[in-house]
């Protein structure tokens, strides 16, 4: 195993490259903030204002820079920040100063998600070390919006007990933050000694789609991280508190059944929150509930690869970025192969800057014997500085009798130059499986090498990947297909000053050349390129291509080992046109025309989303999504003949392959505590076969001499495929951290049955299936140790 030749020439030129395109920054400028310590006779009323007398002897901060449209140009309004703190919590108030109150836009929308609204937040980076932090942000309306971040990526899944009010005035609209120290992680702060903490301050304004940070933020670099922070002094003197909550559940279903009768069922169960010293968490759910979590986006798929869903389960995706950060952790396993009974998560950081994670679960499934499955997952993280890590990671199933355990472990580090512009990184994992039963196969193993270039206006990143025949992380990870090599180049030029009639511009150009490990055969060679703009008027636009312009070999899809087809060339134009969203009607349009050279056949794909959005009030808004793909005269593979003597034998079909998928939603928010979401997805495919093709040795077709189509042109193979659900709920938040939810879900997955010859029709054969209705109403309570301690006491 070795990077070629080529790959150093690669990583050698785009160096090169990279130096004659460099572009000027900013110096770094260091920014501090006071926070300031209230006495035990004063006290911050939460209520928006900001009037509290104790404000008034804060020291206030300013001096916020654009980084768009404008980078490092002073914003268009001017925005105050102060910090203040207790022994229960710290507070933070910002004042956004607007020359036009009467146009801030604040539309209102469920926790966790902005719409088209005005924007405040900040982050803590408690250990000041540039990975890892806590986001906080709000709207003029009070949305709370809550997000952990790390080196690698951001957690929006993860939800906080805080607080937050806001108010519009005559200058502007002013947000009141106060954090529990219970919802943060840190170190026990020195008596006579400050503790510095990373900070930074974001303002959104809207109507100008301008933002602008306290601390400067590079503009030119590629994705988001808190490495450009400023520094929190003045905090001493505070001990982590003691952190215990439980959240208690109760829940109701009533749903409709196959013989038309109706079945009801009651759960109960509880989730725990206890803190482990000043900075581990562990998090335990019982009989944990997860039946109204909205419904999977379903699709026919004719590929050789598993699809891949979101995992939409809170216990899932909340606190989870320390084992996410190799892949190998694919959640939706959890609960594959039973009923799940529990889970509990530990994960935190150390003051040196050590994560650590483990995670463990057990499904259980009753209709087999010994259907007990065990899922473990155990992970370091070691920050490094220049926003840089090393990661170690192992998963273990565990089967009761005679099932097959399933062990992976990995690593995967990334190291940054000082100027955080330049990236070097790499992973690796090795499997192994364990069983009584014979004939399991060989072990895997994966590794990968890259280099990036993430700063500047040329920008590139240049990866080697290189996975074994016999990997396979798929007990507790994500793989579609393992077997490959392969090389992935981005090439990326961008301006970021505004001109006359564009406030950016970009360019990107990918290459990727992917070929088996075993034998050493390529398999395809992918290009695109694509061009993006947006307009001072906000409308913005990707024209692009893709395309293979060599011939191909997949040893996928014949479903046949060491069977491979050979792909034809093709190229795709496309183009997206997005309009301005703070406009009450906005849309958004994306097309695409495929050309498949394939002789004697018109082979042709065609694609397009329209999706406009209408914004009736700040409180009512809808959403239609119509996108569909026709694919003619497309060949693919339609069947497999199992020959114990001759061996397997692949069919390929050519064949009219069709998806129309519409999507409404549509939410309603009576306040920023209590809103309505529906949504209606209807995905309809169908596959129309007209001829079929034997697949040769050699990867050619042959026309095949085993099946034909029926006499009126129709054949056994044809497909009709039906996606239809409905999430419909209400949910209403009725103190800090308890909720409240009813939710009604309408369900159908059908496949089969004869090709209807329009939408009506269609619609008319799915009226005579059976849908599955489920009604159910959740409550979840929220009991916090602190809370109900400080009550008792000033009672």
């Amino acid at each position: 195993m070795r990077i070629t030749a080529i790959s150093l020439v690669v990583i050698i030129s785009l160096l090169n490259i990279s130096n004659i395109f460099s572009q000027s920054l900013k110096p770094y400028i260091q920014k501090e903030i006071h926070a300031y310590r209230l006495s035990e006779n004063e006290t911050i009323v939460i209520d928006g204002d900001g009037d509290d007398a104790v404000w008034g002897e804060v020291a206030p901060s300013s001096g916020f820079t654009q980084h768009n449209p404008n980078p490092y140009a002073d914003p268009s309004q001017k925005t105050i920040v102060r910090i203040a703190y207790d022994t229960e919590a710290i507070y933070v108030l910002g004042v956004m100063l607007d020359t036009a109150p009467d146009s801030i836009l604040m539309q209102l929308s469920e926790r966790d998600r902005l719409e088209n609204t005005d924007e405040f937040g900040f982050w803590f980076s408690p250990y000041n070390d540039g990975s890892n932090g806590f986001i906080f942000v709000t709207s003029p309306a009070g949305i709370q919006v809550d997000m952990l971040v790390s080196s690698g990526g951001l957690d929006s899944g993860w939800d906080a007990v805080w607080e937050v009010e806001t108010s519009l005035n005559a200058e502007g609209w002013v947000a009141e933050f106060k954090i529990p120290w219970s919802a943060l992680r840190f170190s026990k702060m020195p008596i006579d000694e400050d503790q510095i903490w990373g900070v930074n301050f974001d303002r959104n304004i809207r109507r100008y789609r301008e933002r602008s940070f306290w601390r400067s933020v590079d503009p030119a670099r590629d994705g988001f991280d808190i490495y450009e922070s400023g520094e929190l002094h003045g905090l001493r003197n505070i001990s982590p508190p003691t952190r215990l909550s439980i959240n208690p559940y109760i829940s109701a279903y009533a749903e409709s059944a196959e013989d038309g009768g109706l079945g009801t069922l009651v759960n109960g169960g509880v989730d725990l929150k206890a803190g482990i010293g000043d900075a581990f968490t562990l998090d335990m759910t019982l009989i944990p509930d997860f039946g109204q979590v909205v419904s999977d986006n379903l699709v026919l798929n004719l590929s050789p690869y598993e699809i891949r869903f979101s995992d939409n389960r809170p216990f899932f995706t909340e606190g989870t970025e320390i084992f996410n950060k190799t892949g190998l952790f694919y959640s939706r396993r959890v609960g594959d192969e039973g009923q799940l009974v529990n889970a509990t998560k530990f994960s935190g950081r150390t003051s040196s800057g050590l994560g650590i994670g483990a995670f463990q679960a057990f499904t259980v499934n009753d209709t087999i014997e010994n259907g007990l499955t065990s899922y473990s997952v155990a992970a370091l993280d070691q920050t490094l500085p220049n926003n840089s890590y090393i990661h170690a990671i192992s998963t273990y199933v565990a089967r009761e009798g005679d099932g097959t355990d399933a062990l992976v472990q990995g690593t995967k580090f990334q190291l940054r130059n000082k100027a955080n512009t330049y990236e070097l990184s790499g992973s690796g994992a090795y499997n192994q499986h364990y069983s009584n039963v014979a004939g399991l196969g060989e072990d895997g193993y994966k590794w990968s090498m890259g280099v990036r270039k993430i700063s500047g206006m040329f920008t590139f990143s240049y990866n080697h990947t290189v996975e074994s025949e016999f990997y396979d992380p798929n007990d507790l990870g994500y793989l579609r297909a393992p077997n490959e090599v392969g090389d992935f180049i981005i090439l990326g030029l961008k301006i970021i000053e505004p001109t006359k009639n564009f406030i950016r511009l970009g360019v990107n150009a990918t290459y990727h050349q992917s070929r088996l490990f075993e034998p050493r055969e390529k398999t395809s060679n992918m290009v695109s390129l694509t061009m993006h703009a947006l307009s001072q008027n906000f409308q913005y636009i990707n024209i692009g291509i893709d395309g293979q312009p060599l011939e191909g070999r997949n040893y996928f899809d014949s479903r046949v080992d060491g069977l491979y087809w050979i792909t034809p060339r093709w190229f795709a134009p496309r183009v997206r046109i997005s309009t301005d969203y703070s406009k009450k009607l906005a849309i958004d349009i994306d097309g695409g025309y495929g050309f498949v050279e394939d002789e004697g056949n018109d082979w042709k794909e065609l694609g397009a989303n329209i999706s406009p959005r209408f914004r009736v009030s700040d409180k009512l808004s809808f959403r239609y999504t119509y996108d569909f793909t026709n694919k003619i005269n497309q060949k693919d593979f339609a069947y497999l003949i199992e020959g114990p003597l001759d061996g397997d034998k692949s069919v390929f079909g050519r064949r009219d392959y069709k998806t129309k998928t519409q999507i409404f939603s549509g939410s309603y928010s009576f306040s920023r505590k209590a809103s309505i979401e529906a949504r209606i997805r209807h995905n309809w495919s169908t596959v129309a076969y007209h001829d079929f093709y034997d697949l040769q040795i050699d990867g050619t077709l042959s026309p095949s001499v085993i099946l034909f189509p029926n006499e009126d042109g129709t054949t056994d193979y044809d497909l009709n495929y039906n996606a239809w659900s409905v999430d419909l709920g209400f949910k209403w938040y009725f103190s800090p951290g308890s909720e409240l939810s009813v939710v009604w879900k309408n369900t159908l997955n059908s496949s089969g049955g004869q090709l209807p010859t329009s939408y009506i029709d269609n619609w008319e054969q799915m009226l005579e299936e059976s849908f599955v209705n489920s009604l159910s109403i959740k409550a979840l309570f929220y009991l916090d140790y602190n809370s109900v301690k400080t009550k008792l006491r000033r009672n």
